[in-house]
């Protein structure tokens, strides 16, 4: 399982990006984060505001309880998930990991 950070009122975990991918996807894992392919172009913010979204579409939460903590400029990039228990978060994560 892909480790979470309890921080504040917030639950932290990272995940590895694969910008101007053929088709969105949420799922698999890459060491110790989980996968998120966008097809947006990592250019002026656009992958990491498409990765926000389908975050939250998956999660289906507001996107402003979703945000990125560090890596705006890289592919490896920390979540903040706010509204969320962690045993919701897991079970959701568990869903797309081990599938």
């Amino acid at each position: 399982m892909i480790p979470i950070e309890h921080r504040d009122d917030e639950l932290r975990f990272d995940v590895r990006v694969t910008p101007k991918a053929k088709r969105a996807k949420i799922g698999g894992r890459h060491a110790d984060a989980l996968r998120v392919a966008v097809t947006s172009p990592p250019e002026d913010g656009k992958a990491n505001a498409a990765v926000i979204q389908g975050l939250a579409k998956f999660f289906k939460i507001a996107k402003s309880n979703i945000s990125i903590c560090s890596g705006q400029a890289s592919r490896c990039k920390r979540i903040a998930v706010r509204s969320m228990t962690e045993t919701e978060l897991r079970d959701r994560l568990r869903d797309v990991i081990d599938a």
